[in-house]
């Protein structure tokens, strides 16, 4: 964006972006981890197999126990993850992974999946410790998730390079807003591979979202100008012309006409890349082909 002179923005270009962020993380983590030592990655899979060991019918009490516990195991893991730093990657952190214990009929099924998973990963070891019977920690290393963060934060630095190098603007500063911006990996990584840009963040960068919705949704002239994220149009047959029509759409005649056509033509309203501004109005005339009724595709 480039703030104007009446404090309002404008859009240098359109959003971009992917499945890079911290929710990625999270879907490797029970992916890759979770379901390999746990046989579930998700809380379906965790209660799903709760009841087949238990042999029970589903009960709406015990279900609000089990997402208590999966809650808390969740939470574990985005600490884990959010308190990960370069200096700290040699480390372990404990996790509290009792709420599983349902799950396994005897002690050594857990361990046969930790061991499969330490042969699956042999440079990346997990450790299981049966502390007493209702207490089971697995040591996690930093390392693992470290990797996870370290190739997402890569991406993330070399889309973020390609934008600033296609831009005919010059990006002086980039501000970081989102709970994701706390990651120190982050954030250290992003300043080495961009050190002629001046990096912002405000004291809470995940209130900062709230706070510009809020600001947008009280006054949504704030952002004057936009660039089109996408070609906008709609499908319309058009009198044929060899030169254009030839290689894009079907020819048929019109017997009221007496004229050839291509149907299903795209006509463009605006297309990707170009200036919105605040109030445009974009004019088409169409003669309909009924009388009674007009479809538009847009």
């Amino acid at each position: 964006h480039s703030i104007e002179n009446d404090n309002n923005l404008n859009e240098i270009f359109s959003a971009f972006g992917g499945d890079y962020g911290s929710n990625k993380i999270d879907s490797l983590i029970f992916e890759e981890i979770i379901n390999v030592v746990f046989n579930c990655k998700n809380f379906e899979d965790y209660k799903k197999i709760y009841y087949e060991n238990k042999k029970e019918k589903e009960d709406p009490e015990d279900e609000g126990v089990l997402f208590g516990d999966w809650i808390e195991f969740e939470r574990q893991i985005k600490n884990f993850k959010e308190g990960i730093n370069i200096e700290k990657k040699d480390d372990f952190y404990l996790i509290n992974c009792s709420y599983f214990q349902d799950l396994f009929k005897k002690k050594s099924d857990i361990i046969a999946l930790v061991e499969k998973y330490n042969r699956k990963c042999k440079d990346q070891q997990l450790t299981l410790e049966i502390k007493s019977s209702n207490k089971w920690i697995i040591k996690f290393p930093y390392k693992i998730i470290y990797n996870y963060i370290k190739k997402q934060v890569d991406i993330i630095c070399n889309l973020i390079k390609e934008k600033i190098n296609s831009s005919n603007s010059k990006i002086n500063s980039i501000i970081c807003v989102g709970g994701y911006c706390e990651n120190k990996v982050l954030m250290e990584e992003l300043k080495k591979s961009l050190t002629s840009i001046q990096f912002l963040q405000p004291p809470n960068p995940c209130q900062a979202i709230m706070k510009g919705s809020v600001l947008f949704g009280i006054n949504p002239n704030k952002i004057k100008e936009r660039i089109a994220k996408y070609t906008y149009g709609v499908k319309v047959n058009d009198i044929w012309d060899e030169k254009i029509h030839s290689n894009i759409g079907n020819k048929i005649f019109d017997e009221d006409e007496q004229k050839w056509f291509c149907e299903d033509c795209f006509d463009i309203f605006i297309r990707k890349g170009e200036k919105l501004l605040i109030g445009q109005e974009i004019k088409r005339q169409f003669a309909m082909k009924y009388p009674r009724y007009g479809e538009i595709n847009f």
